[in-house]
């Protein structure tokens, strides 16, 4: 019975180290919002949709 604690308890620090591993190789979330960034000079006339900060911020926190 002592090997099988053993072997549980091996198995249960791999899992562990494989769950940190895989966690610090995942890649940062990029908002979609990021690269849309809007200069004076691209601005059409007329206006439409700019995301504002505030706007920004929302849409990040309420990804699942």
């Amino acid at each position: 019975m002592r090997s099988g604690r053993r072997t549980f308890l091996l198995a249960l620090g791999a899992a562990g180290g494989a769950a940190a591993a895989a966690a610090t190789m995942k890649k940062p979330a990029v908002s979609r919002f990021s690269s849309r960034a809007v200069s004076a000079g691209s601005r059409r006339a007329g206006g439409g949709y700019q995301a504002s900060a505030h706007a920004i911020n929302y849409y990040r926190t309420t990804k699942v």
